[in-house]
């Protein structure tokens, strides 16, 4: 077992509110590791996700976690201390992965709301993960992280003056290019 020297999510963000998105990754990628060993948490809450000083998330208190040994297997999980509405799928007492994904997405949900954070590059994918109906939700973390990948490119952000040179030099590369002859290689 190790030792984790850190604060547990809400504390690390309040302090580090820059860095909730890179938070927000390394939490997806910790998940979705759980996942690739058919690990369920069943014990989603900010004291369970622990950031150590130096940044890194660390997913604790194994306690309630179940081995997904059958596809059937997905039992519902520990209802003693849900803080937040639970999913739909808790009326036919299923717990699944896309369950788990409900979880973390409405943890980073509230989190951002308490600290009344209002910039957050993954808003979309979050928005999709805290679906009350599974049907318009994840279906895993693996798919999660697959979203956030495959919109890498647009969550490119300028600034200000960023935004003038950015487009200063795209207008002078376009002005060059447009100038190269057809049969130019």
């Amino acid at each position: 077992m190790e030792y984790v020297d850190g604060f547990d999510l809400d504390e690390y963000v309040r302090e580090n509110p820059s860095s909730l998105a890179d938070i927000f990754n390394q939490t997806i990628k910790g998940f979705c590791h759980l996942e690739s060993r058919n690990i369920l948490h069943r014990d989603i809450r900010p004291m369970n996700l622990m950031v150590t000083n130096d940044g890194t998330v660390k997913i604790i208190d194994l306690g309630f976690g179940k081995r997904v040994e059958v596809i059937n297997d997905f039992d519902k999980s520990i209802s003693l201390n849900w803080w937040c509405e639970p999913p739909n799928e808790f009326s036919d007492s299923n717990y699944d992965f896309a369950t788990e994904v409900y979880f973390v997405g409405k943890l980073f949900e509230k989190t951002i709301q308490d600290l009344s954070i209002e910039d957050f590059q993954y808003r979309s994918v979050l928005r999709k993960m805290c679906q009350a109906d599974p049907a318009n939700r994840f279906a895993s973390f693996i798919d999660v992280e697959r979203e956030i990948l495959s919109n890498k490119l647009y969550e490119i952000k300028f600034w200000g003056q960023e935004l003038s040179s950015y487009r200063a030099f795209a207008d002078a590369i376009t002005e060059h290019v447009a100038k190269i002859e057809n049969g130019t290689k």
